[in-house]
C-alpha cells in the first residue's frame, strides 16, 4: 500500500496514510478492538469493518466508511463521504461539500461549514446542518432535525420527528407522521422540551389565557427568513416564528405553512404568511407579536404589512387571526376568531391598527368568535335583534350589514369617540338582509366620530 503506515498496538491498530498518492485502508479489528485510521493529504478511502471506530479522513476528498459498531468519522477538509453504517454512530462533515449517510442505528450527524447532503436512514437520528445550504433527509424513525445558519431543506420522512429551521430561508417537510415543524430560532439550545408545544392535545383555544400558556413553552427567538413548512401525512404541529417587530428594521417576511393531511394545528406569530390546513380538522392561528408587539415610532401603518391568509380546507377547521387577516374556512364547519390587539408606541399612547380582517366565506351554523372583552360570539344564525343586543351590551362594538353584487356583508366596528377602527368584515352573511338599516348605515364608509346605535 504506497504511502501507508500500518501499527498494531495490543487490542487496537492505528493506521496512517500519508504520502501524495491517493490511498486505501481497512481495519482488521474484532468486535472488542478499535481502530484509529486517519487519512493524508489526498483522497484516501478507509474502512473501519468490526469495532467502534475512529476515523479521520483530513485533508482530500476522502470515503470513509465506519462499518461494524459504535463509530466516530471525521471527514476533515475536501468533500467527502461519509457512511456509519451500522449501529450508533457520530459523523462530522467539517470543511467541505459532504455526504453524510447514518445507516442503521441512532445517529448524530453534523454537517460542517459548506452545502452537506445529509441522509439520517435508518432509527431515530439527530442531525445538524450547522454552516451552509444543507439538504437533510430524516428518512425511517423518529428523528430531531435542525438546518441550522442559511437556507436549507429539511425532510422528516417516515416517523414522528422534530425539525427546527432556525435561521434563513428554509422548507420544511415533515412527511408520515405526526411531527413538528418549528421555524426560525437562535438556537436549538433555546429549546428545553420540545414535547410542550403538544403536551395539550385538549387544549381549548378559545380562551386566550390558554393559548398564552402554549405560547409561553416555545422558545425566544427572532424570525429571520422566508420560510416554507409541509407537514405531509399525520396530526402535525407547524410553528413559525415568535418574534417582536421592530418597525425600523426594515425586513418582513413572507411564509407558507401547509398542513397536509390529518388534523393539524398551525401557529404563526410573524405576519404576512400564508396558513393552509389542508385535509382534516385542523387549527390555523396568526397572530402577529401575541403579547409582545411593539412600535418604535406613531405610525401604525407600519405594520400594516402584518396581514396573512388563513385557508382552513376541508374538514371542521378553526381559523384564528387578527387585525387585516383574510379568512376562509373551506368545506366544513369551521370557526373563526378574531384576536383583536392594541399598539403601544414610545411615547406610551394606544393606537388602533385600522386593518379591517376579512371572512369571505362564512356559511350559517359556522361560528365567529370576537376575542374582546367581554366576548362575543356569531353563530351564522343571528337575527338582526341579536347584532343589537350584542353591541349594547359592549359600547366598543357595532355592527351594520351592507349590501353588494354578491350578496349581503356585515361589518363589525370597533370604535371609540377619537379614533375608531374597522374590525372585522364578513362577505356573504346569511344574516337576513333589512332595507332600512341598510340605508341607515351606507354612509359609513369611515371611522365614524360618534357612537353607532343600531
Amino acid at each position: 500500500m504506497s504511502g501507508a503506515v500500518m501499527l498494531l498496538l495490543g487490542l487496537a491498530s492505528l493506521g496512517i496514510l500519508g504520502g501524495v498518492a491517493s490511498s486505501s485502508v481497512s481495519g482488521e479489528d474484532t468486535e472488542s478492538t478499535q481502530d484509529d485510521l486517519v487519512g493524508g493529504e489526498e483522497d484516501d478511502t478507509i474502512t473501519g469493518d468490526s469495532g467502534s471506530d475512529l476515523i479521520s479522513g483530513n485533508e482530500g476528498n476522502d470515503l470513509l466508511r465506519g462499518g461494524q459498531g459504535e463509530d466516530t468519522l471525521n471527514a476533515g477538509e475536501g468533500d467527502d463521504t461519509v457512511s456509519g453504517n451500522a449501529d450508533d454512530d457520530m459523523l462530522y462533515g467539517e470543511a467541505g461539500y459532504d455526504l453524510l449517510n447514518g445507516g442503521d442505528g441512532n445517529d448524530e450527524i453534523f454537517g460542517g461549514s459548506e452545502d452537506d447532503t445529509i441522509n439520517g436512514d435508518a432509527g431515530q437520528d439527530s442531525l445538524f446542518g450547522d454552516a451552509g445550504n444543507d439538504s437533510i433527509h430524516g428518512d425511517d424513525g423518529d428523528d430531531n432535525i435542525f438546518g441550522g445558519a442559511e437556507n436549507d431543506s429539511l425532510w422528516g420522512d417516515d416517523g414522528a420527528d422534530y425539525l427546527i429551521g432556525e435561521t434563513g430561508d428554509d422548507s420544511v417537510s415533515g412527511g408520515d407522521g405526526n411531527d413538528i415543524l418549528i421555524g426560525d430560532q437562535n438556537t436549538a439550545d433555546d429549546i428545553d422540551d420540545p414535547e410542550a408545544l403538544m403536551g395539550q392535545p385538549n387544549l381549548n383555544l378559545f380562551n386566550s389565557n390558554a393559548l398564552r400558556e402554549v405560547l409561553s413553552a416555545a422558545p425566544d427567538g427572532e424570525d429571520d427568513g422566508n420560510d416554507s413548512y409541509y407537514g405531509g401525512a399525520g396530526d402535525d404541529l407547524i410553528y413559525d416564528g415568535y418574534s417582536q417587530y421592530d418597525s425600523t428594521d426594515g425586513t418582513i417576511d413572507y411564509d407558507l405553512l401547509e398542513g397536509g393531511d390529518g388534523d393539524d394545528r398551525l401557529y404563526d406569530f410573524d405576519g404576512s404568511s400564508t396558513l393552509n390546513g389542508g385535509d382534516g380538522d385542523d387549527v390555523l392561528v396568526a397572530v402577529e407579536g401575541f403579547a409582545k408587539s411593539s412600535v418604535k415610532d406613531d405610525d401604525a401603518s407600519d405594520i400594516d404589512e402584518f396581514t396573512d391568509i388563513l385557508r382552513g380546507g376541508n374538514g371542521n377547521d378553526t381559523l384564528i387571526g387578527d387585525d387585516g387577516d383574510t379568512l376562509q374556512g373551506g368545506a366544513g364547519e369551521d370557526t373563526f376568531r378574531l384576536y383583536i390587539d392594541s399598539v403601544i408606541s414610545d411615547n406610551g399612547q394606544h393606537l388602533m391598527i385600522e386593518d379591517m380582517a376579512t371572512i369571505d366565506d362564512w356559511e350559517e351554523g359556522e361560528k365567529i368568535v370576537i376575542d374582546y372583552d367581554p366576548f362575543h360570539h356569531l353563530d351564522g344564525s343571528q337575527t338582526e335583534e341579536d347584532l343589537a343586543d350584542m353591541q349594547s351590551s359592549n359600547e366598543n362594538l357595532a355592527f351594520y350589514l351592507r349590501q353588494e353584487e354578491e350578496g349581503v356583508s356585515l361589518v363589525v366596528w370597533n370604535y371609540d369617540q377619537e379614533n375608531g377602527a374597522p374590525l372585522l368584515f364578513v362577505k356573504h352573511v346569511t344574516i337576513e338582509q333589512i332595507q332600512d338599516h341598510l340605508e341607515l348605515r351606507q354612509f359609513v364608509d369611515a371611522a365614524p366620530g360618534g357612537q353607532l346605535i343600531l
